[in-house]
């Protein structure tokens, strides 16, 4: 109808095509039907803005483009439905060493070759330090000012440097000996009506063992997981939940259990580190020494325990699947166990 309309209009005009004629046409016509421009507009913002937020700028260092089947949120639908194993069923689909994953118009890099990923860890220019504040933020939602002295001050690479001094020597020692010590008498306990682990599950069992006997090494006799054990599942659920999390889009509603369990989690230590009760000395010297940092840039104390969530979710995520996993394939050589 529109097109019909226009040339109609011309026709009645004539046939002259002289720029300043066709600039009043289309000011006429403008002006009689606005709403079919405006339209027009709109609908080429639109597409413009689609295109742009489905296909991001790369630069020519940067992993080459996968784009999800349904742009600009396919590959947030993904992770948000299958989690971890989404980027499997990417690697299984294209056989990619590497990749760049658009999502709402950022960019999100994904590395599949082992080899890689070896190769990458050996940069010195590696760091996690640029990405501390943002990171930190969307994992533990912590108060903008806080994140200002992430970004600001020298609280980032004081906190990450006083990590290899409290991870060495007799600081080493002393957690190595506490935890070993916990688990210890936790076994001494198996099969006692008194024990505090009871589980028919192999995972599980083993999975609170070592969260136990880690934050006891970590936080000392006022440990506040093992006063409070129920931490224990908040804490993978925390750690299942994480990729949605850093998403950070309404967390309450796309992942309202972790979100939760982090609450829980954070009101726990925020206790903990607002008494401060890592002044004991059978406290991990790395809890005292990064709640020191922190307290000497002026982060309150119970905001300390909200961030120092971190240190616990590291000193944890990794290493006891990986035991389970090694305990598991050991019992599985039925001959390498009755050497």
């Amino acid at each position: 109808m529109a097109t019909n309309i226009t040339t109609s209009r011309l026709a009645v005009n004539g046939t002259t095509s002289s720029p300043g004629s066709v600039l009043e046409f289309l000011v006429n016509d403008f002006k009689q039907s606005p709403a079919n421009y405006l339209t027009v507009v709109a609908v080429l913002f639109t597409a413009i803005l689609f295109y742009k937020l489905s296909s991001p700028s790369l630069d020519g260092q940067e992993p080459p483009l996968l784009k999800p089947r349904v742009p600009i949120i396919g590959h947030l639908i993904g992770i948000i439905k299958y989690k971890g194993a989404y980027l499997k069923i990417l690697y299984d689909k294209t056989h990619r060493q590497i990749a760049t994953l658009p999502i709402l118009g950022g960019k999100l890099y994904v590395v599949f070759d082992p080899a890689i990923i070896q190769s990458i860890y050996r940069k010195k220019s590696l760091s996690f330090k640029p990405f501390a504040s943002e990171f930190a933020q969307r994992e533990l939602l912590i108060s903008n000012e806080t994140a200002k002295k992430l970004k600001t001050t020298s609280l980032v690479p004081d906190f990450f440097a006083a990590i290899h001094p409290a991870m060495t020597g007799d600081h080493l020692h002393r957690m190595n000996a506490n935890a070993l010590n916990y688990v210890s008498k936790e076994l001494a306990t198996i099969g006692d009506a008194e024990s505090s682990l009871k589980s028919s599950n192999l995972w599980l069992w083993l999975r609170d063992l070592i969260t136990l006997a880690t934050s006891e090494a970590m936080y000392g006799p006022e440990n506040p997981i093992r006063e409070n054990t129920s931490l224990i599942e908040d804490l993978w659920i925390f750690e299942s939940g994480l990729g949605l999390l850093l998403l950070n889009i309404l967390p309450s509603i796309t992942a309202p259990k972790p979100h939760n369990a982090r609450a829980r989690l954070q009101v726990a230590l925020g206790k903990y580190y607002g008494a401060r009760k890592y002044d004991h000395e059978d406290a991990g010297q790395i809890v005292r020494a990064r709640a020191g940092d922190f307290i000497k840039h002026g982060v309150p104390d119970e905001e300390v325990g909200h961030i120092e969530l971190a240190l616990l979710h590291v000193a944890t995520a990794n290493t006891i699947p990986t035991l389970y996993f090694d305990l598991f394939h050991l019992l599985a050589q039925l001959l390498l166990f009755f050497r």
